[in-house]
């Protein structure tokens, strides 16, 4: 990454996010400063594309189905993992304890300055 004229290597790790790759991503998980979760939007370029602020609701919408359905499940099945969100309350990152940002870029065109500018308050040289 450059930065007012210094470049600073930054060591990046692409995990798919298919579920039988999971494993690898919490083999990084220790080590990472910060996470870059990638949605693909290809349809940006047309009128039915959404704004970024309603992507970020919708996953909150799905993160808050998921608790739902944890809910419902024995506790002594889930008994190891932990709680996501406020209890009692709709999920939103707000709650989260860790920083979320939902920034836009383009592969295509190679608009990267949101996901840049995430990575750099994170990765301090």
């Amino acid at each position: 990454m450059r930065q007012k004229g210094k470049i600073n290597p930054v060591h990046l790790v692409d995990v798919p996010g298919h579920s039988r790759l999971r494993p690898k991503l919490e083999e990084f998980l220790p080590q990472a400063a910060a996470i870059v979760f990638v949605v693909d939007a290809l349809e940006t370029d047309k009128l039915t594309a959404h704004t970024k602020e309603f992507i970020r609701k919708q996953m909150e919408k799905e993160i808050e189905k998921l608790r739902a359905s944890r809910s419902a499940v024995s506790t002594a099945v889930i008994a190891n993992d932990f709680s996501i969100g406020i209890e009692g309350e709709v999920f939103s990152f707000s709650h989260c304890y860790n920083k979320v940002t939902v920034a836009e870029a383009s592969g295509l065109t190679g608009e990267t300055v949101q996901i840049q500018d995430f990575i750099r308050e994170y990765i301090k040289p």
